[in-house]
Parts: C-alpha cells; sequence; structure tokens
C-alpha cells in the first residue's frame, strides 16, 4: 500500500544572514547559509543550512512549481495533444510523481 507524501504547507520562505529579520530562522544568522521555513502556523522549518543560494531559491519555489505542475498536467490530458506533447505530459507526469515521493 503506498502512503501519499504530506509536504509542510507553503508558500515556503527563504531567509540568510543578509536577509535575517525576526521572521528568519535564527539558526541561519551568520552562518553565510540560506534557511527555508514555511508561512504555516509554527514557522516550521522545511531546510535549513543550505549552502547554495540556487538550491534554495528552487526549494522555495517548490510548492508552488508542484501545484502549478498539477494544473497544466490536467489542461494537458483535456486536450488533443500530438506525440511530442504526450512526451511532455508523461515527463511531467514523473515529475509530479517524484515529487510526491510515488517514484524515485
Amino acid at each position: 500500500m503506498k502512503t501519499k507524501t504530506t509536504h509542510t504547507p507553503g508558500p515556503w520562505n527563504l531567509c540568510s544572514d543578509s536577509m535575517y529579520s525576526s521572521k528568519c530562522l535564527r539558526g541561519v544568522q551568520h552562518s553565510k547559509k540560506a534557511a527555508i521555513h514555511s508561512s504555516a502556523e509554527g514557522r516550521p522549518t522545511v531546510a535549513s543550512h543550505v549552502a547554495n543560494w540556487s538550491d534554495a531559491t528552487l526549494i522555495t519555489a517548490a510548492p508552488e512549481l508542484l501545484r502549478h505542475a498539477a494544473i497544466a498536467a490536467e489542461i494537458l490530458r483535456g486536450l488533443t495533444i500530438d506525440a511530442a506533447d504526450r512526451e511532455v505530459l508523461k515527463n511531467l507526469d514523473h515529475a509530479i510523481a517524484k515529487a510526491n515521493g510515488e517514484v524515485h
């Protein structure tokens, strides 16, 4: 039996030493690393001490990317599409499944 992955609620926010505020996680202050936290109640940490800024910004965008990828896949499924578009839909479905922990 497969269990659906439950992600920390989005949107997620990025903070770093250079962007430090009272909303930022104290753990990254003076660390030269980024942290990602949720806007949800209690501000749970999604990732801490992310050394690569590009990785941190991508992680921060993940909830919105996943949500909009699922919407795009549903729209494509409702259209008459050619073989190239079916390949795009197959890849999109795979990426969504991977993000949901259904494939590795």
